[in-house]
Formats: structure tokens, sequence, C-alpha cells
């Protein structure tokens, strides 16, 4: 069996910074690609201070006219005005970047102060390759504005439609007040109200996560991706569910794998309704780090899986050192093929996408100061 073949490069290196209208600019968070309509790739990230969130974020966008080996310079993309900070990325569907000739455009903006529990989205369209694009129209969530809603990936399902994965954040109607050690391991809501406050040598909740419960959920979605009709939600795990990837498998069942905080491991569940139902989630074997993991169906119909294969401990997050591309030919049973690409610093945001000629690439964060490329090349199915 052959090995996983692959290429880096940076489209944004914060340590050499980039100076725009008198600041320098060195964070870097996700590294969205996209395929603008004549073959040039983009690479998108937030970027700002040294922290997230902080009040002077941006998002900037960097041009490849050779596949990714150079990069242009930063243009900024989404600004910030009056302290609301923007961020965004082209949408995908099923790992493309582009289609009906178009890039689709998320715009997400906050108040840095709220911590990312206030949100206002919005989609926008472009027809030259994100140079230009015509006015923001609000997303809708059930019809109707919601901060609280967030909206992870989409796929197109075998039936026509669009389906996306998302989190809700609901308040909760007691704060948590245990240890993450303990909470980890509640069954229920009601079990980890009723667990004594943490004690010293314990590791407290973070803050939010104690007041609000993020959960998981399925989208129903327009074409011109405006509406997010909420269908069903699972959250049934008190610590949360969050940053879910909804993949569709080869029997037409539904699954949503998702990060679930200090648990060690991704946790799945199940839907056998096009997402209006769902089972409880329940933790798989994938180990996890408390950490964003994106799904891939391949050409060829095998699952691809990019992720930070540490952590496996219940109660302790892990490092997100290292990144690697697993690959199942069995519906994500199993894995056989479980490759590190990247090792060394604090990876994160695996975004992977299918290009127009077949590429298969990623781009992800570095130590929140590099926006990163990969090409890989899988080999293919004995």
């Amino acid at each position: 069996m052959g090995k996983i073949k692959y290429r880096i490069s940076t489209p944004f290196d914060g340590y050499k910074g980039w100076e725009h209208n008198g600041k320098i600019y060195r964070l870097a968070v996700s590294c969205n690609i996209a395929e603008g309509p004549n073959g040039e790739l983009l690479a998108g990230t937030m970027t700002g201070g040294d922290t997230e969130p902080c009040d002077d974020h941006i998002s900037i966008i960097m041009r490849s006219y050779d596949h990714g080996q150079t990069w242009s310079e930063p243009e900024e993309l989404i600004g910030n005005e009056n302290g609301v900070n923007g961020s965004g990325g082209t949408y995908n569907i099923d790992g493309r970047t582009l289609f009906d000739g178009k890039n689709y455009l998320s715009v997400d903006l906050w108040p840095a102060e709220e911590k990312y529990m206030v949100w206002n989205h919005y989609t926008a369209v472009s027809t030259d390759g994100v140079r230009t694009w015509g006015e923001p129209k609000p997303v809708t969530f059930d019809g109707v504005n919601d901060s609280y809603y967030g909206v992870g990936n989409i796929t197109r399902t075998s039936k026509g439609e669009l389906l996306a994965a998302g989190i809700v954040n609901v308040k909760r109607d007691q704060p948590l007040t245990a240890s993450v050690e303990r909470l980890a391991l509640a069954k229920t809501e009601e079990e980890a109200v009723a667990m004594e406050p943490c004690k010293e040598g314990e590791t407290p909740l973070d803050s939010r996560i104690d007041e609000y419960i993020t959960k998981s959920l399925c989208f129903e979605v327009s074409e011109d991706l405006t509406s997010f009709k909420p269908r069903g939600i699972v959250g049934n795990r008190p610590l949360g569910l969050t940053e879910p990837h909804l993949i569709e498998m080869k029997d037409g069942s539904l699954a949503l794998f998702c990060r679930a905080e200090w648990a060690g491991f991704l946790w799945r569940a199940d839907s056998f309704d096009g997402g209006h139902t769902w089972t409880d989630a329940y933790p798989t074997d994938i180990p996890n780090p408390s950490s964003l993991a994106r799904f891939l169906r391949l050409p060829d119909g095998r699952i691809a899986l990019f992720h930070n294969p540490t952590g496996g401990v219940v109660g302790k997050r892990g490092p997100r050192d290292v990144l690697s591309v697993w690959v199942s030919n069995d519906e994500a049973k199993t894995w056989y093929i479980k490759e590190d690409i990247v090792v060394g610093g604090y990876l994160s945001y695996p975004e992977p996408r299918i290009l127009s000629d077949g590429t298969i690439c990623f781009g992800y964060d570095k130590n929140r100061r590099c926006a990163e490329y990969v090409e890989i090349e899988i080999p293919p199915m004995e």
C-alpha cells in the first residue's frame, strides 16, 4: 500500500507579519481554500492581533495562479468597523468550492466583547473570484435571525437536498459548577447540575460552557444559501457537541461527527429520516483532543478524515499535534490508511476541498500564526 504524497505551502506567514492600515497583522485562524471560476486558488484566513477574539479582526484572502506553489500578498476581504469583527469563507458543497459558476461567501460579524456568543450571518455571491460580490443578504434560521446559530459544512444528498451541519447555543436553566473531569462523565444535564462544585486541584469549566450548552443539528438549506431551517437537534451530552460534520452514508442514512469537549474522542449521531430525528450521540473510537475534524467523500467512494488523532482520555483535552489524514473503505467503520501529514506545532482547523481537476487539498492554521495549504495524493484503492 502506497503512502500519501503531499506538498505544503504558506499563503500567509504571520511570523513575518503583514502591514495594513498602519497595523501589523500576525494572527491566522483557519485557512479556507476555494477555487475561482478562472481556476485560481483562493486562501482565506481571519487575522488580527495576537489573540482571539479581539476587536481588530479582519478576514484576508491570498491568491495562487500556479496551483498553490506561490501566493499573492494578502487583500482585505472583510474589514472591521465600529468594533464589529468580520470573518468569512467560501461555502463549499461536498468538498467543492465553486458551483453554478459562482463563489458563495459566508460573512460573519460579531462584537468582540461577546466572545463569539453573538453572531450575525450573511451570504454574498461573487462571479469574479471574490474580487467583487453582491450586496450581502442576511441569513435566516427558521425564518428569523438568531445570533446563537452557527453553520458547518454543507452537503447535497442523493435525493438532491441541500443539508448542513450546525450548532445552536442554548442557555442552561442552571449553570454547571463541577470540574470538567467529573462533568465529562455525566450522562444527563440533571446529573451534571447535581454534581458538587469544582474542588482544589480539579479543572474548572471554561466560561460560556458553564452557562450555555452547545447542541449540534441538521439544517435544511435554501439554494441561495440564505435560509437555514433547523431539522433535528442532537444535545444529549451535558458538556456539549460542537463543530459537527454532516456526511451521507452509502445506505442513505446521515451521520453527524462532533467535537465533544473533554471527551477524548469524536462523538457521532445517526439519522435514518433525512435529518429530522437523530439517535443520541455516542462516543466513537476516533481519538480527539477537543478540536475540529473534517471528513471528505472521495470521488471513488472512500471517506477521508482530516484531524488531530490525539487525545483519547475522557476528561482531558490533548495536543493539536499531529495533523493526520485517515482513509476508510468501509463507511468510517475502520481506517486502513492512517498517515501523519504535519508534525510539530499547534495545528488546527483542517478544511478539505476537491478542486475542479480532482485535486484533493486542505487548509489549516499553524500556531495561530500561519495559514497553510496542503495538496495531497491519496493512493488508489487496491
